[in-house]
């Protein structure tokens, strides 16, 4: 048997390939389209949320006259 042969019986008992990234739970969640928008509104609305606290826009006087 060759050494190419040996390789490729090696890997189909073993039943793992180097070429396969182990890849987070986490990131395949973040690479649905659904999920990632979702995620994008929420810091969006974080973010706007700090800076309207901090420049005084959510003071109840501004929204009362919103």
């Amino acid at each position: 048997m060759s050494d190419k042969a040996k390789s490729i019986a090696s890997k189909k008992t073993s039943g793992q390939d180097e070429r396969l990234k182990e890849v987070s739970k986490l990131r395949l969640l973040l690479n649905r389209p659904e999920l990632g928008a979702v995620g994008g509104a929420i810091l969006v609305f974080i973010f706007f949320g700090i800076v309207a606290v901090t420049l005084g826009c959510l003071v109840l006087t501004e929204l009362l006259t919103f």
